[in-house]
Order: C-alpha cells, then structure tokens, then sequence
C-alpha cells in the first residue's frame, strides 16, 4: 500500500528575473514498510523534495498525498495534524531542546497534542531502553555523546509510531562506527514499527542497504540501479 505518493510535482523558485526549476514534474511513490535513500549532490534538490514530501513546503505544482489523503489541498492546521499522526522526523542535526532531558525531548511531541502525560512517558522510557538509553533518561543533551543525542532523536521521531519517517543526512555528523550503529537502531525500529523510511544520505555503504535508491538529475527523479 502507497503512503506517500507525488504526482506531478514541480518547484521552481524566483532568483532576481529568473526562474530555478528544481523539481520538474516529479511522479514518485513510497509503500509501506519500504525504505528508500535518496541520494544525489549538493544542490541537486532533495531537501526541497524531502520538505514538500513532508508537508513542509510547498509543490510550485502538482499534489502530494499521505496514506491516500490529498495534502496539498489541506489547510496549515491539518497538515499540522497529519504531520503530527502519520510522520516522523530526524535530521543531521539532532536538534534536541538543550534544557529538557532526554525524556523529556522524546515525549516532547506527543504532550504537544495533548497526550496523557504518564502513558506517553511509560512508552518513551521503554523506547529509550530498547535504544540502549536506560542510564541517560534523565541526561540533557549536553551531557550526551553524538551518538546518543541522535539515539533521542530516532526514539523522538518513533514516539508516535509513525507511517513515514523522513530522515535527512541522519549520520552526517557521526563517525562511521558510530553512524552503522545509529543506522541499525533506525532500521531495526523501522523493520518493528513497519514504517516506511525516505532517507537523504551522501553515505553510499548504507544507501545501498535500503529496498530502493533514487537521485535527482535537472529537476528528474530517476531509480539508481546497481
């Protein structure tokens, strides 16, 4: 079953007199439980693809459609509310808030919407321990290694058991023992959760661990073969 599906997505951004076409007529689809790396240069365009894919930006053209639910015709506060029930989302950089220990950071979302306070800190702490994070629960970020930061942001983005995660460059900033670790853990709860995973990465070992590979070639979304 499709839970993310572009059609005909095009972007283009004013610069002085001109117009930049970065995306040009895109037609894309993600299934359930599958996950694919986009990867591509600097420049090229995918995280203009991954923030309209996500509802956070929008398509010049075209629409964008979340588990068979039209986005793009959504108004600010339901793409809001759809973000918050079907997405997830972890980036190069963890972003973490620095004055909230790292139970706190993960529940963060979850309390946003209103959720009862001691289930969702029952499940956060379960999460966290799964994620190897039992000794560190009541750390803030400052007092975490790399690693362990982007540990919080993955049990931060699974807090609500998402259909999607969007996940951008999410080892960039780690070194490569610890990045194949952070790797794992996110597939593993990816494998568990049966979530769908669209990850930006210029690491070209793990991109090659996902189902599928996608670039981006003048505005042209195109299938990687190996």
């Amino acid at each position: 079953m499709s839970v993310l599906c572009l059609k005909n997505v095009s972007k283009s951004f004013v610069s002085g007199q001109d117009s930049v076409t970065v995306l040009n007529n895109v037609n894309f689809e993600l299934n359930e439980g599958e996950c694919v790396a986009l990867i591509a240069p600097s420049g090229s365009g995918k995280s203009t693809l991954l923030q309209i894919s996500a509802t956070l930006d929008k398509p010049t053209s075209g629409s964008v459609w979340i588990c068979n639910k039209n986005v793009s015709a959504m108004s600010d506060d339901e793409k809001s509310s759809m973000r918050a029930k079907y997405l997830g989302f972890v980036y190069q950089f963890h972003n973490l808030l620095p004055d909230f220990t790292a139970l706190e950071n993960v529940i963060m979302p979850l309390l946003i919407c209103g959720a009862p306070k001691n289930k969702v800190k029952e499940e956060a702490t379960e999460l966290l321990i799964q994620m190897g994070l039992e000794h560190r629960i009541n750390n803030k970020p400052t007092q975490l290694s790399g690693g362990e930061q982007q540990r919080i942001s993955i049990a931060r983005a699974l807090i609500n058991k998402p259909k999607i995660i969007f996940a951008d460059e999410p080892t960039g900033n780690l070194d490569p023992t610890t990045a194949s670790k952070v790797f794992y853990l996110l597939m593993q709860y990816v494998s568990y959760y049966k979530c769908a995973i669209m990850m930006a990465t210029h690491n070209m070992e793990l991109a090659y661990k996902l189902n599928r590979q996608v670039t981006i070639a003048n505005g042209n979304l195109l299938e990687v073969h190996k």
